[in-house]
């Protein structure tokens, strides 16, 4: 009697209640979505590490500390994109790799216009010119299709969500006016005489017709 009342006290929170807000699950109609979404994000962890940009035998990837390096930051709003998408917040899942995808986007401008510079210093001098490699495409790829998935999670939940009941259903709606309805609580007030069904006077305690007390 003491182990139970210690189990159930205040405070005490029972392992499985627990462990069930933990859980993480799949919504069943989004089951595919949802493998779509961490399929891009493994994509875009992956393409992380391998080879950014190529130049001379050399490469350098998006993490890479004295190099493009923002590649951390992208690796983190997936991940973050992916554990609210599991929560079903998918509209901050949506904003995640909308910031994910505008940091690729702007990676990718500023690091074509050193590639220019540099490939016509390199056309020159007759040697290799920089490219983008393997990693940057699988980077891409993996952005723009979390970003795409993202949005259809948002607009199909948007769908799915249940329209608005009335205050009353349509059979138990009352048929006569608010205003000749009594109020919840209070008494209901009679204009005719109980007994004899006479009006009643206001002025008066008794009915005129049959002389009850009101």
């Amino acid at each position: 009697m003491y182990n139970n009342q210690m189990n159930y006290g205040g405070g005490y929170q029972q392992p499985q209640a627990a462990a069930s807000k933990l859980a993480l699950a799949i919504p069943e109609q989004n089951k595919n979505l949802f493998y779509g979404l961490i399929a891009c994000i493994a994509v875009i962890v992956i393409g992380c590490f391998l080879p950014y940009v190529t130049y001379a035998g050399e490469s350098m990837n998006y993490v890479y500390d004295e190099g493009i390096k923002d590649g951390i930051f992208v690796i983190i709003l997936g991940v973050g994109a992916l554990f609210l998408a599991f929560k079903g917040k998918y509209i901050g899942t949506l904003a995640c790799q909308g910031v994910g995808a505008a940091l690729t986007i702007y990676d990718w401008v500023d690091t074509s216009d050193k590639m220019k510079k540099i490939n016509e210093l390199s056309s020159l001098i007759g040697t290799e010119k920089m490219k983008f490699g393997i990693g940057f495409w699988l980077v891409l790829i993996g952005v723009v299709g979390s970003l795409v998935v993202a949005f259809l999670l948002w607009q199909k939940t948007k769908s799915t969500k249940p329209a608005q009941q009335p205050a009353y259903p349509q059979s138990t709606m009352p048929q006569q006016p608010m205003m000749n309805q009594p109020m919840m609580g209070q008494p209901t007030v009679s204009s005719t005489c109980p007994y004899c069904n006479a009006p009643k006077n206001p002025n008066l305690t008794n009915c005129p017709n049959c002389g009850a007390k009101y």
